[in-house]
């Protein structure tokens, strides 16, 4: 089983590799995402009538709203989820209904890593609350940064003048 690790906020990319046909002239039917137990899937591409599943109708049935889309036109193709909380972890199956060939699955595990990590900074070894300071300009100024808790979700996101931005 694929594992994808994100970030809460960030998109998700989940393989469908199951999409990919197996015989030349075989083709998909239909694709369904399914999440967790859930017998009713959230999302489906119906290709019965138009023959191709580039040219399918999607329908999006659950819980995710619109914050999934599936682009079947990338090899594999891939679903892609907007990450908001952890409850969207959990195990995505994606099963692929052909013309010619039996029914195939792929099973890709969302692990949504926790929260960024707490901040805290010392001068020497004073954990600093608020502002730290004040200090001659010009003089030297070390700080010590340390994160706890959280995992590989900290993201920098700029620099303005000689700070950081977090």
């Amino acid at each position: 089983t694929l594992q994808v690790e994100v970030c809460p906020g960030s998109t998700a990319a989940l393989p469908c590799p199951a999409l990919t046909p197996i015989q030349a002239n075989d083709h998909a039917l239909a694709a369904f995402w399914y999440k967790d137990d859930q017998v009713t899937p959230f999302y489906m591409v119906d290709a019965r009538t138009s023959l191709s599943i580039e040219l399918g109708k999607h329908r999006q049935l659950s819980h995710l709203g619109n914050r999934s889309m599936f682009n079947v036109s990338l090899n594999p193709a891939v679903l892609y989820v907007d990450v908001e909380t952890k409850e969207d972890a959990g195990t995505y199956v994606c099963r692929v209904d052909s013309y010619r060939s039996l029914t195939r699955t792929s099973t890709v595990t969302l692990i949504v890593l926790s929260p960024t990590p707490k901040l805290h900074i010392y001068e020497e070894e004073t954990l600093l609350r608020d502002v730290a300071g004040p200090y001659k300009e010009g003089s030297d100024l070390e700080l010590t940064c340390e994160l706890t808790g959280g995992k590989n979700c900290l993201i920098l996101k700029g620099r303005k003048k000689s700070t950081f931005q977090l």
